[in-house]
């Protein structure tokens, strides 16, 4: 679970609404669902700038430029506000937020008219106050997860409404985002606790590790790489990073996490010290960088099983000057489908496809044994 940090640190108001949208949508919802099949055990990495940003909203009363005017009422909307709805509340997954809701349709494919006619008084296709209003709610209900709407009556009425919202069922959308965010950290806190789940974190502000502690490192994975005219290094950085998003993470949840997820699983020898370092038992990155340290690339069969599976799925250990730290890759073809490509498949067939690789690597590796190894 990772957004960038937003906040504008002049304003205090964060740019982009993403860790609040992302928070009706997603980091809410995921852990209700996982109870639902509670012998599956899940690992799930929190970010600890994303933390801070959950937190502001919900304890500080922190905004953003979408939720700003958002809340305006659409009579006092300004040109350059009426602009700025019309290019950014269609941000959504036309297929599966736009296009099913018959108004929220009408609007998209009438944005373009919008646009142009904004601030010409008697151009075509202007939109009105209702329009606005209609549009703000809309974008705001696409982004609730179904869980949410269905354990309370008012998003669910909202949701079948379809147009014509007022202003108080605008509001009534907005505020009740804000109550959601309100339980992420509850419910991984649950996840954690009573759930059989697992919490890693990542660097406090999800900085490029590597990079961080030595520029230079760029050509250790990019032979060739441009130099900087001036080498940056900064280790000292790199290990507070470390310690800061470790002592959020046990502020917030009562205890230090053991794994370490490295931001976009960015890893070096250097990195991995100052991992060991900081106290964490475990770090994960992708098989990509399993295999730029063992020279052995991963063969595939027609199915994605790796033809050597006892290879990758095992744990490896890498030793440290401040100690051994072991250390996972991921399944790339895995992540990838998860990632990128079931999205656009059936749900059906998506989940029968991923159970179905699950069990061939199973199996795979039940006939070749495993085993854990050094690097």
């Amino acid at each position: 679970m990772h957004q960038p940090y937003y906040q504008d640190p002049e304003t205090g108001s964060h740019i982009l609404p993403w860790v609040r949208l992302h928070a009706v949508k997603d980091y809410v919802a995921l852990p209700r669902i996982f109870r639902r099949t509670p012998k599956v055990r899940h690992t799930v990495n929190l970010v600890p700038s994303l933390l801070l940003q959950v937190r502001d909203y919900v304890e500080r009363g922190a905004g953003d430029l979408f939720l700003d005017v958002s809340r305006k009422q659409s009579l006092d909307l300004t040109r350059e506000e009426e602009r700025f709805l019309l290019r950014n509340f269609f941000s959504a997954n036309p297929s599966t937020m736009i296009l099913p809701h018959p108004r929220y349709a009408d609007l998209f494919h009438r944005r373009e008219a919008a646009l142009r006619a904004v601030g010409k008084a008697g151009a075509p296709g202007g939109f009105g106050a209702s329009e606005y209003t209609d549009l703000v709610t809309l974008f705001n209900l696409a982004w609730i997860h179904p869980i949410h709407r269905k354990e309370d009556g008012e998003l669910d009425r909202l949701y079948r409404k379809e147009n014509g919202f007022s202003e108080r069922e605008k509001q009534y959308v907005l505020d009740r985002q804000i109550e959601i965010m309100g339980a992420v950290i509850p419910e991984y806190r649950k996840l954690a606790g009573e759930d059989g789940g697992e919490l890693s974190c990542s660097p406090m502000y999800h900085p490029i590790l590597p990079l961080l502690i030595d520029s230079r490192s760029a050509e250790d994975a990019l032979p060739g790489a441009p130099h900087l005219s001036r080498p940056f290094s900064y280790p000292e950085d790199a290990e507070s990073q470390l310690r800061t998003g470790k002592a959020l993470f046990e502020k917030l949840f009562g205890y230090s996490p053991a794994g370490l997820w490295p931001s976009e699983g960015s890893i070096s020898p250097e990195a991995l010290n100052l991992a060991a370092k900081t106290g964490y038992q475990w770090a994960a990155t992708d098989e990509i960088l399993l295999s730029k340290a063992t020279g052995k690339q991963v063969h595939r069969d027609f199915d994605g099983v790796p033809q050597d599976p006892g290879w990758l799925y095992r744990i490896y250990a890498a030793n440290t000057p401040s100690g051994e730290i072991p250390v996972l890759f991921r399944d790339h073809h895995l992540s990838d489908l998860i990632g990128f490509e079931y999205s656009r498949w059936n749900a059906v067939d998506a989940a029968s496809s991923f159970c179905n690789i699950i069990k061939m690597i199973y199996h795979k590796l039940s006939s070749s044994g495993s085993r854990s190894g050094n690097a």
